[in-house]
């Protein structure tokens, strides 16, 4: 199977997660559960999107939960975050500013946009500036659920294919 070209951002990321890797003797790159990070600065939103999700994917989604988009900042730069859902309207730091400064963190994180007051202008752009995915508030269940399964098999299915057999050398066992 051939591996996706990653760009430099992405190769540095990697590079970055695998040294982190060694130092602390824990893979978190085979590892079944997916880490998702949510961000509004509506606490009620919050708390229903995170019960929403755990209800669903109690075994196989690690949730963390920030009304701040700086601290969201801050906890990407620390952790391996692999899905960010985000409101595209909040008070310091607007969901595009965020979506651009995560990206730049994390090249290969995949991030669901949320917005009240759905617009072409905004679809495009986010789209246009990395996101996967784009909802419209109030949240339909049905539709976060599919669009949170499609990103968790998403990433999945890179770890287990592309990352470990043909990104990373194989160790020789010596007898």
């Amino acid at each position: 199977m051939i591996a996706p070209r990653l760009n430099q951002k992405q190769l540095r990321y990697v590079s970055k997660t695998r040294r982190s890797e060694k130092q602390t003797g824990i893979s978190t790159m085979n590892v079944a559960t997916v880490r998702a990070l949510i961000v509004d600065d509506d606490p009620a939103m919050l708390t229903l999107i995170q019960r929403i999700l755990e209800a669903e994917f109690s075994d196989s989604l690690s949730i963390e939960l920030c009304a701040d988009p700086k601290t969201a900042i801050t906890n990407c730069e620390a952790n391996r975050i692999d899905i960010l859902i985000t409101d595209l309207d909040m008070p310091e730091l607007n969901g595009f500013s965020l979506l651009k400064q995560i990206k730049t963190i994390n090249p290969l994180i995949q991030v669901v946009m949320l917005s009240a007051q759905p617009s072409q202008n905004a679809l495009l752009s986010a789209f246009a500036m990395g996101a996967d995915e784009y909802l419209t508030k109030p949240i339909d269940r049905p539709v976060l659920i599919e669009t949170t399964q499609f990103l968790i098999n998403r990433i999945l299915r890179y770890r287990n294919q592309f990352l470990p057999d043909s990104f990373f050398p194989m160790q020789s066992n010596s007898f």
